[in-house]
């Protein structure tokens, strides 16, 4: 009964506040796939947030949501022809205790390509781009520096510190 008890407190911790990600209507656009971690399997959680930058350098994470334990993936589309963040946040539990991971970044997407973003929060804390459009040859993206806050649950993320 603890184990449940704890287990759903850490699952609405590391929800935080971050609404539900809604894919653009209308404009350029881009495919992104992520890593499903909004499941809660085993001893690992995780989540992957997206957020468009607006003219004031800043913008409001949504989080990818999934429906239940399923593929190892989940795509999405994102505005093209306008930076967008990502933030990929990962917690394990280990026999000494919980490793996190919190990546955050910024990269530009062009229209009509697609994008796969690939985690390493075992070996390492790392976060990495690729645009796989063309299977054979798939080529890193560059990615940028973002800054979050984290006394809002990692919302609110900007181009700069000062601007938080």
């Amino acid at each position: 009964m603890t184990k449940k008890v704890i287990t759903i407190v850490f699952c609405v911790l590391a929800s935080g506040c971050a609404a539900t990600y809604k894919q653009p209507a209308s404009g350029p656009k881009a495919i992104l796939t992520v890593p499903n971690y909004n499941t809660f399997i085993g001893y690992e959680l995780g989540q992957v947030r997206l957020a468009a930058k607006g003219q004031d350098g800043c913008g409001q994470f949504a989080r990818v949501a999934t429906d239940g334990v399923g593929p190892d993936t989940v795509t999405v589309e994102i505005a093209a022809a306008q930076e967008q963040f990502i933030a990929v946040l990962y917690k394990r539990r280990v026999m000494t205790g919980l490793v996190s991971c919190d990546v955050v970044a910024a990269f530009s997407p062009d229209e009509g390509k697609h994008y796969s973003v690939v985690f390493n929060g075992r070996d390492a804390c790392q976060v990495g781009i690729v645009e796989n459009s063309e299977k054979q040859n798939p080529k890193n993206v560059r990615v940028r520096k973002a800054f979050y806050s984290e006394w809002d649950g990692i919302i609110k993320v900007c181009d700069a510190k000062e601007k938080l």
